[in-house]
């Protein structure tokens, strides 16, 4: 937003020759010039992202304007429909089990943590990628016997709407794994002590083993995929839209039944080859007895 916004500041001073601050004086004015930046990004054959952090800029750093931009977004809506986005590729369950296989054979098993966290608590990477031990809640920390985990989200995507966030894991597996992985750090110590481009990096060379794609260009699943993925999978499982935006902190509904409705019926396997569709059902049929083999110290 913030670059964004700098990169319209110059193109107000070249095109009109005054600065960003005397136009908002005038909300009138303000939606015009917008309007015509957008027309200018999209000839130009700029990212439309680019256009909606420089409307959202405005209206962060100008708030009386966010009811006053309906020309700006009227542009931002030509420019959807011209170039319509894509949701993220969803990851079946079959393909979650045989990467959190693999990451365990080959002895990832903070890696594997991770993977079983975003997915069951439909987080964003940066969430469990910046978390520390404190603030994961394990059976063990509240003296319970349930099999439940919860997440305090130190920085959520989503903070706009709620500061103060929480994500909840109750698959028995995961939180025994979760319990077997993180339950002996202390408190200040990162759930992932790696940098985001490390855990990248794995990701790229566990799928690129299993013959899955992982660039975007390529209809490929990235790390920003746990998130979706495990909505759809509890989509799947219960149908039930508004428990999933209460547990995936969708502030709204009908966002998520959008989603749904595109992704839900989304199936990778079809694009791999058959000698890679084996290895990822191989893998996820072993993947719990990996888990516990891992626990009880056999693997």
């Amino acid at each position: 937003m913030t670059s964004c916004l700098a990169a319209f500041r110059i193109y107000v001073l070249d095109s009109y020759g005054c600065e960003l601050d005397r136009l908002t004086t005038s909300s009138f004015l303000v939606d015009t010039v917008l309007a015509a930046y957008g027309k200018y990004l999209f000839e130009k054959g700029s990212a439309r992202y680019l256009y909606v952090y420089t409307v959202t800029a405005i209206q962060d750093q100008f708030p009386y304007l966010r009811r006053s931009l309906p020309a700006s977004w009227k542009v931002d809506g030509k420019w959807q429909a011209q170039e319509p986005g894509e949701c993220r590729e969803v990851i079946p369950l079959a393909l979650l089990k045989a990467m959190i296989s693999l990451a365990l054979l080959w002895r990832w098993n903070i890696f594997a943590g991770c993977l079983m966290m975003g997915f069951s608590a439909m987080l964003h990477p940066s969430e469990f990628l910046t978390a520390s031990r404190r603030h994961l809640m394990l059976p063990k920390d509240m003296f319970i016997k349930m099999m439940h985990a919860y997440l305090h989200i130190p920085n959520p995507k989503t903070k706009r709407f709620a500061r103060r966030q929480h994500a909840k894991i109750d698959e028995n597996v995961v939180v025994a794994f979760l319990t077997f992985v993180f339950g002996q750090l202390d408190p200040g110590q990162p759930l992932w002590p790696a940098s985001s481009a490390v855990f990248r990096k794995r990701w790229d060379v566990l799928l690129e083993r299993l013959g899955v794609p992982t660039k975007t260009a390529q209809k490929g699943v990235t790390p920003g995929s746990l998130r979706g993925s495990g909505a759809t999978h509890f989509y799947l499982d219960c149908e039930d839209i508004p428990r999933i935006a209460w547990r995936g902190r969708w502030s709204q509904v009908k966002t998520l039944e959008f989603y749904l409705q595109e992704v839900a019926a989304q199936v990778i396997f079809h694009r791999l080859p058959a000698t890679s569709q084996t290895i990822i059902a191989t893998l996820a049929e072993a993947c719990d007895s990996l888990v516990y083999a891992v626990i009880q110290g056999v693997l």
